[in-house]
């Protein structure tokens, strides 16, 4: 198959603009996305340099040279600027344009461009470059879970590799411009694996960017708007199978007397009591447990690794720090109390956490009993009480104790 340079660079013209379609008309979808509009810039530019070579065939003026490599820098510098955009990071523009246009003066010396191969390294090497820290810069944010992550930081480096690769086979190679009778499987390979690479990049930058606004979903309906902790859901999802560790514990917080708050200071000092107690909880816990807010003014912790005397301690110093809260209101201060209940699994099996709740409510509530603004431990101690057994241990937990 005969592939001349020409066609080459009319396929993967076409190829860039339509990315760049592609991505604006996405971006126009989500708004808030910024990096994509930076991404489908990319394109654009990139595009404008391989329509300026078609219409200008042959060795180019020194100033034409500077200009159109400039603009392929800044074009490749955008894919840098929109992956640091997109891992929150503030895009170096202004620096960027000013690099680009100082790199650019290198390809138009005399001396490079009278030099196909080094006229061609000096254009490859800055274009590798930012692919490779476009790369760098999501591996820099590879703890986000988000499974397109691995492969756009892949295919990032293989497009790295091919733009590379240009630089020993720059005598053979006329894209951008390079010999006049080009090897057609240089050709074939370097242009072709770079429209492949462009098509799979524009891809996986908008799955990972449909990822993220799915998570983003996600997280918000496990979350209290208000206090910025777990909901109900939140909680359920995180224990889908409902099962405990064992050596966890379960707190259960209801705030005392809340309605009566309500009823006489308003909901606005209400929120800002719920507000304050969350924030002690999160303030006392470690970062492998868990905090809840159920609903209304009751709270749950899960304390990934506690044994009851560590969480009733913990839960007392919870209590006590929401004892001397004082929220300023209009007019004055208010202050509250909480009851608190703690189930810890003692027993070295797994429990059901909807159990572990259920005890854990029932000694709150027995502290509400008592008097209120105290914390009880569930009676039901570690393993040896069957009811206990049948109402919380998980079912390959309760055929292994009999």
């Amino acid at each position: 198959m005969h592939l001349d340079v020409f066609t080459a660079l009319i396929a993967s013209t076409a190829v860039v603009f339509l990315n760049g379609l592609a991505l604006s008309a996405f971006w126009w979808r989500h708004r808030s996305s910024r990096w994509l509009a930076l991404w489908a810039a990319a394109f654009f530019v990139v595009g404008i340099v391989n329509v300026l070579v078609i219409i200008s065939p042959g060795t180019p003026k020194p100033a034409a040279l500077a200009f159109g490599s400039a603009l392929f820098f800044i074009g490749f510098g955008l894919i840098w600027q929109a992956t640091r955009v997109f891992e929150g990071r503030r895009p170096l523009l202004g620096q960027l344009v000013i690099l680009s246009v100082a790199l650019a003066f290198v390809p138009a010396m005399p001396q490079i461009s009278a030099n196909v191969g080094l006229r061609v390294a000096a254009v490859s090497l800055p274009l590798a470059s930012a692919l490779t820290l476009a790369a760098w810069e999501l591996w820099r944010g590879r703890h986000e879970n988000l499974p397109s992550k691995s492969a756009l930081i892949a295919v990032l480096l293989v497009a790295a590799g091919l733009v590379g690769l240009r630089i020993p086979f720059g005598a053979t190679a006329a894209y951008p411009i390079g010999a006049e009778a080009p090897n057609q499987l240089v050709v074939f390979i370097l242009v072709g694996g770079l429209i492949v690479a462009s098509m799979v990049l524009s891809l996986l930058m908008v799955a990972i960017s449909l990822e993220r606004a799915e998570k983003s979903q996600r997280q918000l309906a496990a979350t209290d708007p208000l206090t910025g902790l777990l909901n109900r859901r939140g909680l359920e999802a995180s224990f889908a199978d409902d099962k405990l560790p064992a050596g966890a514990a379960v707190v259960v917080f209801d705030l005392d007397q809340f309605k009566q708050v309500n009823d006489t200071f308003g909901h606005a000092a209400g929120d800002r009591l719920i507000a304050g107690f969350a924030l002690i909880c999160r303030e006392e816990l470690h970062q492998v447990d868990l905090a809840v807010r159920l609903g209304g003014e009751e709270f749950a912790l899960v304390l990934a690794r506690a044994d009851r005397h560590a969480a009733l301690t913990l839960a007392e110093r919870i209590r006590q720090r929401y004892e001397h809260m004082v929220v300023e209101i209009e007019g004055g201060a208010i202050a509250g109390t909480v009851s608190g209940g703690v189930f810890a699994c003692a027993a070295p099996k797994p429990v059901w956490l909807s159990g572990a709740l259920a005890e854990a409510d029932r000694a709150m509530y027995q502290a509400k009993a008592a008097g209120r603004n105290r914390v009880f431990v569930s009676e039901a101690k570690t393993s040896a009480s069957r009811d206990f057994d049948e109402r919380c241990v998980a079912p390959e937990a309760q055929a292994a104790s009999f």
